[in-house]
């Protein structure tokens, strides 16, 4: 792969829509996607930054992040890339780049837990997915967050701090809190249990 003939920048919201509409519908299943009006909504407050990677002028991955005045760290909310380029190093060279575009303390990163897995196939995407991310330079946290019924772990991706200078646990929380989701159901649903690194 030739990664001078990527380019790394700021969608606008005519590109964010687009991406969401043509992209995100089929990259992410409708329980893990909250409404465009929503995300319309969090990026007219200045809460949501959409980023684009793009070879010969086409969108070939794409990363969705979400940050709140006043706290450590954004969110990535999205980050996927296209089917054709997976495997390759696009999304690796994303993530760099994302350090170095992102006016941020670190990155905030959801892996769903492998240990809640559906089945074998499914431990085995979501261990590929820690896998991932560690490789890239991402700290596994000892937290295990829970929402909605869904657990993940928690990662830290340094930009300009380190994990043990950040409380990500109440990191995740703001963000949540923060964010376009329905207040009274996600304060029911969250926690976050401590845990012993698993790798």
């Amino acid at each position: 792969m030739d990664d001078g003939r990527f380019t790394f920048r700021r969608l606008d919201l005519t590109e964010l829509c687009e991406v969401y509409k043509t992209h995100t519908l089929g990259d992410f299943p409708k329980n893990e996607r909250v409404s465009l009006l929503s995300i319309k909504k969090l990026y007219a407050q200045g809460m949501y930054e959409p980023w684009g990677a793009f070879l010969d002028g086409a969108l070939k991955a794409y990363a969705f992040l979400m940050r709140v005045d006043g706290i450590k760290g954004v969110l990535l909310d999205y980050f996927a890339v296209d089917t054709s380029l997976r495997n390759c190093g696009i999304g690796s060279l994303f993530l760099k780049e994302l350090k170095n575009l992102v006016d941020c303390d670190g990155i905030i990163i959801e892996s769903e837990t492998p240990d809640r897995a559906k089945n074998s196939d499914d431990r085995k995407v979501r261990e590929k997915r820690l896998s991932f991310y560690l490789k890239n330079g991402a700290v596994l946290s000892d937290c295990e967050w829970h929402v909605f019924g869904a657990a993940y772990r928690l990662f830290w991706l340094p930009v300009k701090t380190p994990l043990d200078q950040i409380k990500i646990e109440e990191s995740i929380r703001l963000l949540y809190l923060n964010s376009a989701l329905p207040k009274f159901a996600l304060i029911k649903s969250m926690s976050c249990k401590k845990l012993l690194p698993c790798l």
